[in-house]
């Protein structure tokens, strides 16, 4: 799947992640209020956890098949304020997204903004046909983004099963 090299939107970019964004990506790892709906091992959400993570995705974006996990950040600013991406589904041209903002820059509309023009880039440009977003139960904030974006309400899905 192809990586964009950079992704502006009216206030932030969407890019791949380097090594220099190390440091802010552990932080954010490392927040059990900002992580706490997040599908990560405990081991993942220390800072040797989640460096390896980090690693890992960058790693992968010189094979054939890279990890489509994005860096979010601000254009003013060129700090680092969340991450986004894409993972398959079980049917061709179906993914899930992510989305993810570090808590100083919770409520500015961030999340929405990214998803808008990442979703853009997924139907555009990667032909996508489907693009689900799963979230907790609890998670509400997540819930609006992804009404925000268009999503539907599909009712309790379990993690791995088929959408409908």
């Amino acid at each position: 799947m192809k990586l964009p090299d950079l992704i502006p939107t009216a206030r932030l970019f969407i890019r791949p992640f380097t090594l220099e964004d190390t440091e802010a990506f552990c932080s954010f790892m490392m927040d059990e209020e900002a992580t706490r709906f997040l599908d990560f091992s405990e081991e993942q959400k220390t800072r040797e956890g989640a460096r390896a993570l980090l690693d890992s995705v960058i790693a992968s974006y010189a094979s054939n098949e890279p990890i489509f996990s994005l860096a979010v950040e601000e254009k003013a600013t060129r700090l680092y304020v969340g991450s986004c991406g894409l993972f398959p589904l079980l049917r061709k041209g179906e993914m899930e997204c992510y989305y993810t903002v570090i808590r100083s820059r919770w409520g500015r509309g961030y999340a929405l903004e990214f998803m808008h023009r990442l979703m853009r880039y997924a139907f555009q440009e990667l032909h996508l046909n489907r693009v689900a977003a799963y979230t907790g139960k609890f998670n509400f904030p997540s819930h609006n983004i992804a009404e925000g974006l268009g999503m539907r309400y599909q009712g309790i899905i379990r993690r791995g099963a088929p959408p409908p």
